[in-house]
């Protein structure tokens, strides 16, 4: 059984080498854009290593390449025509058939072994050596008013303990009046995938906490808003003027954090904080395959008429549709726009829409529900002309209205659907 482990790896190895010659940077480029596990910053530093296509193979070795799975990466490779290159793992695979499967029993019997010593024994999240959890770290973002910090700092200790030590992102540094959100906290909200705002009237009084709550929704994080004290609906400034809380959209949750029987909406954003979190490693998966389907259904004449509507210059449109990959490219620059994003395709819905292509609009939000769980979440809602709407409910023009019953008044929010 050693030798045979022995054998396979060799091979492994060997084959990698060789693919690693045969990949040249244009098509590290190409495949880095095909995994949204690579983020820009690693897809740059990726192309700009001495040997790209060695460091491409070491990135995804583990979760898309092993001894015993190189289907994805052969799936890759043919996507955007690197048939020579897919051939090498395709004889690798025809060559030790035998020895994976033997190395995928002995892995699975391993893991049964496992199981069975250990059923007794609850489930550990991976942590760091300072007892951190590593796959949450730095996830959820505080947003909050220096005013009611002592509360805040409780808050998050709890967190901490339910959802992970080390997921809460705070800042308790004070800015002085007038100054800009410091580049640490921008940082910060790019990373996490959670904002949770602790509101109060200073909150929304406050310039910074703005700028932070607005960036969350244009990066389209899922925000979650406490409110520390009653009477904040609907949002209004203490001079009058409305604030950006009002955009507050359908799907975010609301939490009474002064009411005295609070616990049970404080387990409501704890539950919705473990929902996101546990959801995104697999909705990154699905996602990259309603991108390989968006992709498949773009011609050059979409492509083109998408390019205009992004304002591209007549130079990168040729450059585009000169690609042998052109659907690719369109999808790519889609999401590095932020036009599509794991948890919402709704511009590029209105841009279908807008292009009087109603037909892809209905297939792409049909593909979008079925590969990713955040389309499963909406999967009652269907396409009516540019709007988002569930059935049965009237037709509007772009948004929706709601009571909101928190703070114990029924003033109307203005929702808009689109982030």
């Amino acid at each position: 059984m050693e030798d045979d482990r022995a054998r396979l790896e060799e091979d492994f190895a060997k084959t990698l080498q060789d693919l690693s010659e045969e990949l040249t940077s244009s098509d590290i480029r190409k495949l880095t854009n095909l995994y949204p596990k690579i983020s820009n910053k690693e897809a740059d530093k990726i192309r700009k290593d001495d040997d790209p296509a060695d460091c491409f193979l070491r990135k995804i070795k583990g979760w898309e390449l092993s001894e015993t799975n190189v289907d994805g990466l052969i799936k890759s490779l043919q996507y955007i025509q690197l048939i020579k290159a897919a051939g090498i793992l395709k004889r690798y695979k025809s060559r030790n058939t035998n020895l994976i499967n033997k190395e995928i029993e002995r892995r699975e019997h391993e893991k049964q072994l496992v199981a069975s010593t250990a059923s007794s024994v609850p489930a550990k999240s991976p942590t760091s050596q300072k007892g951190d959890r590593t796959d949450v770290k730095d996830k959820v973002f505080i947003s909050f008013s220096s005013k009611i910090e002592e509360k805040v700092t409780e808050l998050v200790r709890r967190i901490d303990s339910l959802v992970g030590y080390g997921s809460c992102w705070i800042y308790t540094t004070r800015n002085k009046p007038g100054e800009s959100v410091p580049q640490e906290i921008v940082d910060a909200i790019h990373k996490a995938d959670i904002m949770l705002c602790m509101i109060n009237q200073d909150y929304i009084d406050s310039e910074p906490c703005e700028e932070e709550f607005l960036l969350a929704k244009k990066l389209k994080k899922q925000i979650i808003l406490l409110h520390m004290e009653k009477g904040l609906q609907p949002y209004k400034k203490k001079n009058g003027h409305n604030s950006p809380m009002q955009l507050a959209t359908a799907d975010q949750l609301y939490a009474r954090m002064y009411i005295e029987k609070h616990e049970e909406e404080f387990q409501k954003v704890i539950a919705k904080i473990k929902e996101c979190l546990s959801g995104k490693d697999a909705n990154a998966s699905s996602f990259r395959l309603f991108k390989v389907d968006l992709a498949d259904h773009l011609n050059v004449a979409m492509v083109q008429r998408l390019s205009i509507l992004l304002g591209l210059k007549p130079g990168e449109i040729d450059s585009i549709k000169r690609s042998k990959t052109l659907g690719l490219e369109m999808v790519n620059l889609l999401e590095n726009r932020r036009v599509i994003t794991p948890t919402d395709i709704t511009d590029l819905l209105d841009m279908l829409q807008e292009l009087k292509l109603p037909g892809l609009a209905a297939r792409m939000q049909q593909s979008f529900q079925a590969k990713t769980s955040q389309g499963k979440k909406h999967q009652d809602l269907y396409l009516e002309g540019k709007t988002l709407v569930a059935p049965g409910s009237p037709s509007t023009s772009g948004s929706q209205k709601r009571k909101c019953s928190h703070d114990g008044d029924d003033s109307e929010v203005k929702v808009t659907r689109k982030e």
